[in-house]
């Protein structure tokens, strides 16, 4: 009877390893499928991450380009205008040297008032267009 006992708890030791090896092999393949799983996440997490951060690039991207396309509008504009203050400037200054080269004496009292209000006229004029 010995002999019968001693190979049923020899072959319960068996059965008792392979199953102690089977529940650590289940274990074994359920933690690397959650580490494979928390890798996905990551992954896809860092995708997202990247997508984000590109789009933001895009965006800003795309700002700054209409950002320096109306600075060089604004530029040009500015340039538009000194060009012509300039211009009515010269004309400003033409006009008073042609007044001042005129020949005064042969004018009576009334002529050199109209002169003079069209200089004040002309001055008043200089001086609203720089407002």
């Amino acid at each position: 009877m010995l002999p019968i006992i001693s190979k049923i708890f020899s072959s319960y030791k068996w059965v008792g390893v392979i199953a102690l090896v089977t529940a650590i092999a289940i274990q074994e393949y359920r933690i690397n499928s959650f580490r494979n799983e928390i890798r996905e996440q990551q992954h896809a997490h860092q995708e997202q991450m990247i997508e984000r951060a590109e789009m933001r690039y895009e965006r800003l991207e795309k700002d700054f380009e209409e950002y320096i396309g109306k600075v060089k509008e604004s530029n040009e504009a500015q340039k538009r205008m000194r060009e012509s203050l300039n211009t009515i400037e010269d004309e400003f200054e033409n006009e008073a040297e042609q007044i001042k080269n005129r020949d005064l004496s042969e004018l009576i009292e009334s002529d050199i008032e109209q002169a003079q209000q069209l200089i004040n006229e002309h001055q008043r004029k200089f001086g609203e267009s720089f407002r």
